[in-house]
Order: C-alpha cells, then sequence, then structure tokens
C-alpha cells in the first residue's frame, strides 16, 4: 500500500498530500514535490505549516518528528 495506494483512493484529501509533498520532497523528486504542493494549496488555500506543526505538537511524543515532517513540507515549497 502506501501514499500512492492512499492517494488513489482519496485524491483530494489534505492530509495524504501533505505526506505526498513531504515524501517526495524528501526522496529529491522536488517537481512531484511541488506539484503534490500546489494540488494542497488548490484544495486548502489557507495551509500554513505552522497552523499543522501547532495542530501536530500536542499528540506526537517526538518533537523532532513533527520538525522533520515540517521541513519536508517547506522543501516541497508549501508555506510557513
Amino acid at each position: 500500500m502506501g501514499v500512492s495506494f492512499s492517494r488513489a483512493r482519496a485524491p483530494a484529501s489534505v492530509a495524504c498530500l501533505q505526506t505526498l509533498a513531504a515524501s517526495l520532497a524528501e526522496a529529491g523528486k522536488e517537481q512531484q514535490a511541488q506539484a503534490a504542493a500546489a494540488e494542497l494549496l488548490r484544495i486548502a488555500p489557507g495551509f500554513s505549516i505552522s497552523a499543522l506543526v501547532r495542530q501536530m505538537l500536542p499528540a506526537n511524543k517526538n518533537p523532532g518528528d513533527v520538525e522533520y515532517f515540517a521541513a519536508g513540507l517547506r522543501k516541497a515549497g508549501l508555506p510557513d
């Protein structure tokens, strides 16, 4: 399964597009990451990394994981 399977089942899912954009960016696939980021902003134009981080931090035991995810989103070109 994985991200591509999730995207096939829920192509307009904000969470799926966040994961896809961050994963592709961390894998060095900048163009694909930017395309996923553009799609994310199309369906969630008010998206910001800082808002997502504020939402994620209380539920995560390792803040480093949240920052790693945020770094991937930044590499994909999403706004802070």
